[in-house]
């Protein structure tokens, strides 16, 4: 969670993906969260972006998953979608809607710079470049820095990693600097599926438990093979949640690392049924 200042005085909380709370600013507007969210027009805004997010993702968004309610701890209130929270915002304040779209394009943005293995690759990149041609690292990191037009190589945007990277091996006559190995991995959609069917296996297991025990009292032979499935299943739901949730800080889309967050607290909020 990071918090921005509005208007010199007013601290407003966001998510790292873009996420707004939505309960302290409505305060200080003297207004409420629910009244926004209980009119006609509101609910069609939600309809209509939960059908547009589905079809541009090709995953089903549910429009509960625009609206997230945090009872306890220190992130607890009302927090809204970004698309969703502009929209919130305007209903506010039209100068406060204009600050909340220009930060929520600044956090969101910023969270597409490199991941740190991306960062010592570059790192690698610089000093192999300086072994092979002499060139000063200083040098270098400062012909890459007016190449990418940064101040740092920190700023470098994740889609410009591979232009970056070229950079560095571009040196005529001279062996190119082959990535490190990588473990292969998902694409963002494909773990934010994953998540999904995580977090539904999850709740299958929980229902079997629950439904074994009469069954079994009804004479059903396969009550207890359906009590055991479940059982054993749990466990390694549960270490493939912590996956996931290790997982988190490499997706680079916001969109799915929200629904991959979503689907965590849902999966913990079965655990607790």
């Amino acid at each position: 969670m990071q918090t921005h200042i509005f208007n010199s005085q007013v601290p407003v909380s966001f998510r790292e993906d873009g996420y707004l709370n939505a309960t302290a600013i409505a305060a200080h507007f003297g207004k409420q969260p629910r009244d926004y969210l209980k009119t006609e027009q509101t609910q069609e805004y939600i309809v209509a972006l939960a059908e547009f997010l589905s079809t541009k993702t090709k995953i089903l968004v549910e429009e509960n998953q625009l609206v997230t309610v945090v009872n306890g701890g220190n992130s607890r209130g009302t927090w809204l979608h970004p698309k969703l929270a502009v929209h919130f915002a305007s209903w506010l304040d039209a100068r406060f809607a204009v600050w909340c779209d220009m930060k929520i394009e600044e956090i969101i943005s910023g969270s597409l710079k490199l991941s740190p293995a991306q960062k010592q690759q570059i790192q690698q990149a610089v000093m192999a470049r300086h072994h092979r041609t002499g060139e000063h690292w200083q040098e270098i990191y400062r012909k890459l820095h007016s190449f990418c037009q940064v101040n740092s190589y920190h700023e470098i945007a994740a889609a410009d990693f591979d232009r970056a990277l070229g950079y560095l091996n571009s040196i005529q006559d001279a062996p190119e600097v082959f990535r490190q190995p990588q473990a292969a991995r998902f694409e963002d959609h494909e773990v934010a599926r994953l998540a999904t069917v995580v977090y539904y296996c999850n709740w299958a297991c929980r229902l079997l438990e629950e439904v074994s025990a009469p069954l079994k009292a009804l004479g059903y032979g396969k009550a207890l093979t359906m009590w055991t499935i479940a059982d054993e299943s749990i466990s390694f739901l549960r270490g493939s949640r912590e996956a996931l949730e290790r997982e988190l800080p490499n997706i680079t889309d916001s969109y799915y690392r929200n629904h991959i967050r979503h689907s965590l607290c849902r999966f913990d909020a079965v655990q607790t049924i």
